[in-house]
């Protein structure tokens, strides 16, 4: 998960802008929260990490599970799980020992 986080999150920085196709939004948000990073800590935990629900949430784990056994199954769902919960820790990166 950290290996694939870190080479989207390095492309994405570096390369295209909000009006590249396909990934123009996801490009915005990277280079917005560069601009703008503690917004990110002003957001509840729903708000934070609903847009990798979509390709992490219920219905990837339900097809990875349907297709394959259940050791597979439990290590996508794992993978999924942390690859969410990886956005708040970032958050929390930006806010003090307080705040979190």
């Amino acid at each position: 998960a950290d290996l694939g986080s870190g080479v989207l999150h390095w492309s994405v920085d570096n390369y295209g802008n909000g009006r590249t196709p396909i990934m123009g939004g996801i490009i915005a948000a990277f280079q917005g929260h560069h601009a703008a990073p503690w917004t990110i800590t002003e957001r509840g935990f729903c708000n934070n990490v609903w847009k990798l629900c979509i390709p992490f949430g219920i219905p990837t784990v339900a097809a990875i599970t349907a297709l394959t056994g259940p050791m597979t199954s439990m290590f996508f769902t794992v993978f999924c799980m942390m690859e969410i919960l990886s956005q708040e820790l970032h958050k929390w990166s930006h806010m003090s020992a307080k705040e979190v």
